[in-house]
């Protein structure tokens, strides 16, 4: 399946994976993807921006009503038996058919368990460059993907140009906002069935759905950070009863995971959750980079801190200089 990727002509459009849940939703990556290809599309000339899905019995109509209120042009339906539920290797197989027989400029994945598991194998097979875990996306002057993201452990952001087509990259989830617009008036549908030969054919046995409550950090409205800071568990409990006080969810740096103070599933930053709350306290956080990387998105951060030369302080809106138990047991008072 190997394709020479070298002195090829430069396709066009922004292509990206339509994620669905198993039951029938797509994942909230594909409209923030959508929602900023827009602006991609602009700087390259208004190019189309498709979405590609891939289902048995695919609801098409309900997919292009929700596509178009966040600017997709054209909706790509996989739809066979074989497709039902995610299969690395019959998914695999079904997009490289498509990105073959009608190749892109650009494909856009998110970076979720799936899209983690997707996205390098078709990259492989293209011989396509693929910058993975991004959290920025921009068309440089020569028309190219600048797809920016950590590197040196989160030292340093590094932005990467690739050489080959399609131009790849998986992006976090809540790295871009999904933005309505006044719907598009006709989003085209596109059907495209995969040739999967049964020698090549894998079959899923069982599917089980696992339900993740730290998953809903993602979309919380508003999140509670503890770092390092809170230093025992017994003040992370105090946290854990004011977010439920607010009807917040509790999330933590890397060095108060690492301290045992809170369980891995609830970290944030660079190798944990990225967030875009519209309210983002962090008590006794630092604020490193790392960490800085999986709040970008938020829109409104308070800072309770006691060193007002750390970190965070430069990127909070508002700024507490104080002990953070102290404050974490003054407001808990309150109520």
């Amino acid at each position: 399946m190997n394709v020479d990727n070298n002195n090829q002509q430069k396709p066009m459009g922004i292509l990206i994976w339509g994620e669905t849940k198993l039951n029938g939703e797509l994942s909230p990556v594909v409209f923030q993807l959508v929602s900023h290809a827009r602006s991609l599309s602009a700087k390259l000339g208004g190019c189309w921006i498709s979405v590609i899905i891939a289902g048995e019995n695919i609801d098409i109509e309900k997919y292009r009503a929700e596509l178009a209120q966040y600017g997709a042009n054209e909706l790509i339906v996989m739809d066979d038996k074989i497709l039902g539920v995610y299969n690395t290797n019959n998914y695999t197989i079904s997009v490289l058919q498509y990105i073959k027989a009608f190749p892109k400029e650009i494909f856009l994945i998110g970076a979720t368990r799936q899209g983690r598991d997707l996205a390098p194998r078709i990259s492989s097979e293209l011989c396509a460059g693929l910058t993975a875990d991004c959290t920025g996306l921009e068309i440089n002057t020569d028309g190219k993907l600048a797809a920016t993201r950590p590197t040196f452990g989160g030292e340093l952001m590094a932005t990467i140009l690739s050489k080959t087509y399609p131009q790849m990259a998986t992006v976090r989830p809540n790295v871009f906002e999904a933005i309505k617009i006044e719907p598009v008036s006709e989003v085209v549908l596109t059907h495209f069935l995969p040739k999967i030969t049964e020698p090549s054919l894998k079959k899923v046995l069982q599917s089980i759905e696992i339900n993740m409550d730290s998953d809903a950090i993602e979309n919380a409205k508003i999140i509670l950070v503890g770092g390092k800071g809170l230093k025992d568990k017994e003040n992370f409990d105090k946290l854990y009863k004011l977010a439920g006080l607010l009807n917040a969810k509790v999330g933590a740096t890397r060095k108060a995971v690492d301290a045992g103070l809170a369980p891995q599933s609830v970290q944030i930053g660079q190798t944990g959750k990225t967030v875009s709350p519209d309210l983002y306290i962090a008590f006794g956080v630092s604020g490193a980079v790392q960490h800085c990387v999986g709040i970008s998105g938020a829109k409104n951060i308070i800072a309770v801190n006691i060193d007002p030369n750390s970190p965070i302080v430069k990127v909070a809106d508002k700024t507490i200089i104080a002990d953070a138990v102290s404050v974490l047991d003054e407001w808990l008072s309150l109520f």
